[in-house]
């Protein structure tokens, strides 16, 4: 969680500078009591998803399929340094299209 800050914010961050949702699974990592109360320390909203649901499921392979048709098979990716660099434009654009399209 402290890296995860740092890379948005820059390095030596502390706490986030403004709410920030962490969303992550139900592993018991990630709902143990230790885990939440530092991630709270960080100005962080620890939140997981729900334990099951097909909804949701469907949403997130709808969203890997059409990421990857749109932005990964159509771009030369020689390294992973560069996929990294690419990703923020690419899911910018990826959540414009979606609220217009919707």
């Amino acid at each position: 969680m402290a890296e995860a800050l740092e890379a948005c914010f820059r390095l030596g961050t502390s706490k986030a500078p403004h709410s920030v949702e962490w969303l992550s699974d139900n592993r018991p990592v990630d709902t143990a009591k230790d885990t939440r109360d530092f991630g709270s320390s960080l100005g962080l909203r620890v939140c997981t998803t729900p334990s099951y649901s097909p909804q949701s499921n469907g949403m997130a392979e709808a969203f890997v399929t059409t990421f990857k048709r749109a932005y990964v098979y159509v771009n030369e990716l020689p390294s992973a340094a560069h996929i990294l660099a690419q990703l923020s434009a690419w899911l910018g654009t990826t959540t414009a299209a979606t609220r217009t399209a919707g």
